[in-house]
This record gives C-alpha cells, structure tokens and sequence, in this order.
C-alpha cells in the first residue's frame, strides 16, 4: 500500500480506500444482522414476548447511545505512536467475533436469568460496536479535507456496508435452517459470521497506518466542550436530525421486514433471503449513482432525490404489494435501496465537512467528538425503532409461529409502509434546510488555512454555516 506523500496530498489511493472500508464491513455485517433479525430471534427462538424483547434491545442501545460520546473523547485524547484511532481497531478485534457469537447462543436459562443474559450480551455487543465504530468513523476526516474525496472514501465504505450486509441478511437463515433445532442453528451462524468479522477489522487497522494527516492537538473535553461544540453547531443540528429520521426509518423497516415478508407475504426463509439479497445488492449498484449526483448535485441534493424515491416506493408500493406478489416486491427493494444506500453514504459524507465549522471556531480539529456524537443519533434511532417496532407488535396482538389475525396484519404492513415513509419526509424537510454546500464548503477550508497562518480571511461566503 502507498504511504501518504504529504500531508497537503489531498488524493487517497484506491488500495488504502478499499482497505479503509473493511472495518465497516465487519461492524455493518453485526448490525445488519442484529437489526434484521434479533428482535424476531428473541420472540420466536428465544421465546420472549415481543414487548420484554424490545425492552431489552432499548436497554443495550440506550447504554450504547450514552456511551459513544464519550468514546469519541477518549480517542480525541488517545496519545499514541501508532495514532489515536487505529489501535482500538486491533484491540477489538477478536472481542467483537465472541460477542457476535454468543447474542446468537441461547442459554439453559429461564424466566429473569434468561432476561438478564440475553440484556448483558447486548449490552456488550452495542459496547464493541462502540468500540469499533467511533475511532474507525473518525479517522475518515484525519485522512483527507477534500470535499468530493471524503465522499469518495466514504463511498468505499458504503460497498464494504452493503456487501456484507448481503452476506448477512441473506446468509444468516440460510446456515440456520439447516439445523434441526433453531437454537443451534443460530448459535452456529453466530459462530461463524463472528470469525468472518475478524480480517476486514485487522485490514483497516494495517493500510491505514501513516493515513492520519490531519490529527490536530488533544485538548481536554468536558460536558460543557461537547454541548457548546455540538449544539453550538447550527449546520450539525440539521445533520444530526436528518441522520435520526433516516436511521430510525432502515432500522424500524428491517426489524419489521421479517414479520412482513413471513406472514404477510408468506415467504420461505429462501424468498427471504431473495428479498435482502436484491434490496442490499442494488444498494451497490446505487453507490455510485449516489455520488455521481452528489458530484453534481451537491449532498443535499442527492440527499433529497433518493430520501424522496425511497419514501414513495415504501409509502405507496408497500400497502399495494399482495401476498404472493414476489417479483413486484423485488422490484419495490430495488428502489428503495437507492435511498438505503444514500442514507449512509451522504450523511456520512456530510459528518466531515461539518467539523470543518467547529475547527474554525476554536482553532481544534474535534472528529472523534462529533463522530461520537453522531453514533449516538445512530443508536438513539435504532433503540427507538425497536422499542417502537416491539411495543407495536404487543399492542397489535402478534403472536409468534401462528397464523395473524386482520388486526396483527395490517399493523404489520401500515409499519411496513407509511411508518417509515413518515420518517423519511421528516428527514427530507431537514435536508432542504441544511446550509451546508460545496461553495460554503472550500470558502470555509481556505478561511481556515488563512487563519492557521495569521493571515487575513474572509468569512462571506461561509456565514450561513455559522
């Protein structure tokens, strides 16, 4: 792998942007599996009911939320030779394979003891979710400050997202229908997508070294720092709201997606996996559409494109789909995978360009804080959506490894459908207010450099952003 020229080398090469993008994988391919199909795990493996399962996947992303600030603390403050973000990455290697294990493995336990395990072994794997995500997330705007770069390397780590998330959402009931008993299917699928996590963490940890050029001084934070940095941001309180209503729309439409596709849609465990496997795979035919149009477009315009076609295809299509109907529904996941992909593409893309203004302001380049920060939207999207999804499940009268009554049913396809429609045009209007744009952008990086060297600036094209 190529070591960075210098540090005003704006260019990453592609070896070390597909390297970067391995970590992603790895923590895509444990969320993407939990998201989709923890929850259904716990009711109908595990045998909980669906209001104590949404309970404790709200406790475990509660804690996780909490925590992400404040890892993205530690690592601003890490005082390493080998860089501040990249050594979290190789401790949690071979922890983050054994947690993803045992979520999966049902104990000889009953009653509050069962409660209690499966509460703990979530709570550790959002904690080594955590662990990877926040130091890994922050390391992108230390690599390079250029606008339309960021979203290339960040485009990278949307096909490492996308490419196993497939390999989980289509793979994971394939391994366990091949057990007799499900509890043992599971444990071994757990098992094995465990140990497949451990390669992408150590590639990112390796090609990435000597990439962190643009690491700035490691001044203490308090509760104070963060509040006034983050909500003091007029631009990142935008982001942040518009990252909540998309997360919390893809992680509500995968918890639900399995109830619908199995009990309304009558679907095997291999028209499920079908299902994913389209919905995931276009994901990366749509990467780089997405950042064509972000190229021309701008961001916040691509945004709004694909946030908007994902909304109508799931808005409308959801509630016409009839059972049976399988080809139209591959084709209504093929179209709402543009705006999946789009979520994480360009939020993510959006996130760097955002700590540009705080760096302006207090002269600190803070990623790990605003990252740590944006994790916790992350995570606060994903508790809500699965104490939502569960609640509503209970509330509707769910049943599991039955027939559905009228009732259960169509609660099912109106979470399905204009549940998550709802959320996305929430984001939608969020991202047509957002000020941040490309011109603002680059005005904003050369005031900075002017200010760095005590020379003169002007901040016209860039006050909207303040």
């Amino acid at each position: 792998m190529q070591s960075p020229k210098s540090s005003s080398d704006p260019k990453i090469p592609i070896g070390v942007k597909v390297a970067y993008g391995g970590a992603e994988g790895a923590s895509s391919l444990l969320f993407t599996v939990v998201s989709i199909f923890f929850l259904i795990f716990l009711t109908d493996v595990v045998g909980m009911s669906p209001r104590l399962a949404s309970l404790v996947l709200f406790a475990s992303n509660a804690w996780d939320a909490i925590s992400d600030p404040f890892m993205g603390v530690i690592t601003d403050r890490t005082k390493s030779k080998y860089g501040r973000r990249r050594p979290y990455l190789l401790g949690i290697a071979l922890p983050f394979a054994l947690i993803f294990w045992l979520i999966f493995t049902t104990p000889h336990l009953h009653g509050p003891a069962l409660f209690a395990y499966f509460l703990a072994m979530s709570i550790l794997m959002r904690t080594s979710i955590t662990v990877l995500d926040v130091p890994y997330t922050a390391l992108a705007p230390e690599m390079t400050k250029d606008y339309d770069e960021r979203t290339s390397l960040v485009s990278y780590r949307t096909v490492w997202s996308q490419a196993t998330s497939i390999i989980g959402a289509t793979m994971m009931p394939l391994v366990v229908r091949h057990f007799s008993d499900p509890k043992t299917g599971w444990s071994v699928a757990g098992a094995f997508f465990g140990a497949l996590c451990i390669l992408p963490i150590l590639l990112t940890w390796r090609f990435t070294r000597g990439w962190e050029r643009y690491s700035a001084d490691l001044r203490p934070l308090n509760l104070k720092d963060m509040s006034e940095a983050v909500f003091g941001n007029r631009t990142f309180r935008y982001v942040i709201g518009i990252y909540l209503f998309c997360l919390t729309a893809i992680y509500a439409s995968g918890a639900v997606a399995p109830y619908f596709l199995r009990y309304w849609m009558n679907f095997s465990e291999g028209d499920q996996s079908i299902f994913f496997g389209v919905l995931f795979a276009c994901t990366i035919v749509w990467v780089p559409l997405i950042a064509l149009a972000s190229n021309k477009l701008g961001k916040r315009a691509a945004l709004i494109i694909f946030m908007g076609s994902w909304a109508l295809t799931y808005g409308v299509g959801a509630l016409l789909v009839q059972p049976g109907q399988k080809i139209f529904l591959y084709i209504l996941a093929a179209l709402a995978s543009g705006g999946v992909a789009a979520a994480y593409q360009l939020t993510w893309a959006i996130i760097p360009d955002v700590v540009e203004i705080d760096e302006f302001k207090t002269g600190a380049r803070r990623e790990g804080l605003y990252y740590g920060v944006a994790i916790f939207i992350q995570k606060t999207g994903s508790a809500v959506s699965l104490l939502i999804v569960g609640q509503i499940l209970g509330w509707i009268g769910y049943a599991p490894n039955v027939a559905q009554s009228s009732s259960a049913l169509f609660g099912i396809r109106m979470m399905f459908g204009p549940l998550i429609a709802a959320m996305l045009i929430l984001s939608i209007i969020l991202a047509y207010f957002m000020p941040m744009t490309r011109d603002r952008h680059r005005a904003l990086v050369k005031a900075i450099e002017q200010k760095r060297a005590n020379l003169p600036y002007d901040d016209s094209g860039f006050r909207e952003l303040l």
